[in-house]
């Protein structure tokens, strides 16, 4: 009798929703003092380094990039490489660059393969060899475009993108951050509809299906704090109205979701430094200064 050993696969945190089409890929090798034009993009840059060093500008940060370095890049987010020769010695700066759009996984945002506002960069450690592979035969079947070569560069693309979900959560096991970000981006989401109304954590909570604990915890991980949100976006609509309309302080207040005019000068006045009536003078003295100029 044959032995069966079944293997059923179960759905995670990374599986794709769809996609992923690539764009182009490109193989750069620099021998001289370089820097690339600054760009931004409508899909994600994976770029792999297979060798050198160099650094690389993300928004307005500078990394330095090096030999096994994954750097992953969301869409519209500006960015440069750029390569010093500081020794005659040094290796080139070899990398390559491969854009992919129209995907999604199961975890975050149409087109991103990073919460927002995480490093950018990773070291593939054991899984160097994969990717260098993966990327290399990709760039050769574009350039080569043999018969179903662009199905063969599809099932390529897929395979590097699930590569580096594979590489973030577990060599850096960001399965959590994902969750966080997840329940922050709904958070934010309904606070942006919501603030003018009777709102609290309770509500919030129920919205999200979930208890008040277990809503605290998650954003405290997260770094979010809905309260401060809400007062965030009340006084940026308070600005607003103060500055380009004629409507009394009173039903300002009661159009920014407070109850009663006392409750919103105490909290505009601590968050601004000023009352709300010496917001609008400030502002006409200023508009009239303008004027005499």
């Amino acid at each position: 009798m044959p032995v069966y050993k079944v293997k059923t696969f179960s759905k995670n945190f990374y599986s794709l929703k769809q996609g992923p089409s690539i764009t182009d890929v490109t193989k750069v090798d620099v021998l001289i003092d370089w820097q690339a034009e600054a760009r931004s993009n409508l899909w994600t840059e994976i770029i792999f380094v297979t060798q050198g060093e160099g650094r690389i500008m993300i928004g307005n940060n500078v990394y330095p990039m090096g030999k096994g370095d994954l750097i992953i890049i969301n869409p519209e987010v500006i960015h440069y490489e750029e390569f010093r020769k500081k020794n005659p010695n040094d290796p080139p700066l070899c990398f390559y660059c491969c854009c992919m759009e129209d995907f999604e996984t199961s975890m975050i945002q149409r087109n991103h393969l990073l919460p927002p506002h995480y490093q950018h960069i990773f070291k593939t450690g054991e899984m160097e060899e994969k990717f260098h592979l993966a990327f290399a035969e990709i760039f050769q079947e574009n350039e080569a475009e043999n018969e179903w070569y662009t199905d063969i560069c599809r099932n390529l693309s897929y395979e590097i993108v699930m590569l580096t979900l594979r590489l973030l959560k577990e060599k850096y096991n960001l399965s959590l951050q994902w969750q966080n970000d997840k329940n922050v981006s709904q958070v934010r989401s309904f606070i942006d509809k919501h603030f003018t109304e009777k709102i609290n954590t309770t509500i919030v909570a129920k919205e999200l299906a979930m208890s008040r604990q277990s809503l605290y915890r998650l954003l405290k991980e997260g770094k979010f704090s809905p309260g401060k949100y809400i007062i965030q976006k009340r006084i940026e609509l308070a600005k607003d109205l103060i500055l380009n309309s004629d409507e009394n302080l009173q039903n300002i207040a009661y159009k920014t979701g407070y109850s009663d005019y006392s409750s919103f000068f105490t909290v505009f006045k601590k968050t601004i430094g000023v009352s709300p009536i010496e917001y609008r003078h400030l502002f006409l003295l200023k508009k009239t200064a303008s004027k005499e100029v």
